[in-house]
């Protein structure tokens, strides 16, 4: 802690990122400490950027998160909301075993494990990012929550890190002819811009443009 509040650089974030898996629980308590000195606020927030949601860290992170909500702590709300959404998932819940760097492990038995080898499934992500999504409906009548929350989440993305070109989809459909028999397969485009995949993100900005449309998970260009 006192190296935090004294470098209060990102070299600290760094340090804290590479410790051991069994001194990543202090990482909750630098966090709630911040709530009485925020000077700490912006260290934590870099290392909510950067730690990885891997075994060993990924259980603080959900603790840090869930505090972030009780308090009312949007900008690291939104930090980890992003984090949850972007990273892809550690492993399929769906699978009896699972490949690890250190061999095969049954699921069942590996999950419930202090020291599990397993973190952030594929069912714990489409969870946090329901509940993010859930949290920015249930402030939609307090408008000073919902702007409060929703600027957390903008805030953590970076365009120089975060934003991707626009991208075009192509799929084909076979036509009826509405005169009579026969017909012929038609290629259609689907236009996606940079933040496409992001639901909290689009949600915020386009839920009620008609620019835009939720389209299989994904925001559209309304009208393709």
């Amino acid at each position: 802690y006192q190296i935090c509040r004294l470098k209060k650089s990102h070299s600290c974030a760094v340090r804290l990122i590479k410790l051991k898996t069994s001194s990543n629980r202090y990482l909750v308590a630098l966090y709630r400490h911040t709530f009485e000195d925020a000077a700490l606020r912006p260290i934590i927030n870099e290392i909510l950027l950067e730690v990885e949601l891997k075994p060993g860290t990924f259980k603080f992170l959900r603790q840090i998160f869930k505090v972030a909500d009780m308090r009312d702590d949007f900008l690291s709300y939104g930090i980890l909301a992003k984090r949850f959404e972007q990273t892809p998932s550690g492993f399929s819940s769906g699978e009896g075993w699972i490949n690890t760097p250190s061999g095969y492990v049954e699921l069942s038995k590996e999950i419930v494990k202090e020291n599990s080898t397993l973190a952030f499934s594929n069912k714990t992500k489409a969870y946090f990012n329901r509940r993010v999504l859930r949290d920015l409906r249930g402030k939609g009548d307090d408008k000073t929550e919902y702007t409060s929350m929703a600027t957390g989440i903008l805030l953590a993305f970076d365009d120089t890190k975060d934003k991707r070109p626009p991208y075009t989809n192509t799929t084909h459909q076979y036509i009826q002819n509405p005169a009579g028999r026969g017909g012929n397969w038609q290629n259609f485009l689907t236009h996606y811009d940079s933040y496409a995949d992001l639901q909290s993100f689009n949600y915020i900005l386009y839920k009620h443009s008609p620019r835009y449309e939720l389209v299989n998970d994904k925001w559209t260009c309304a009208g393709n």
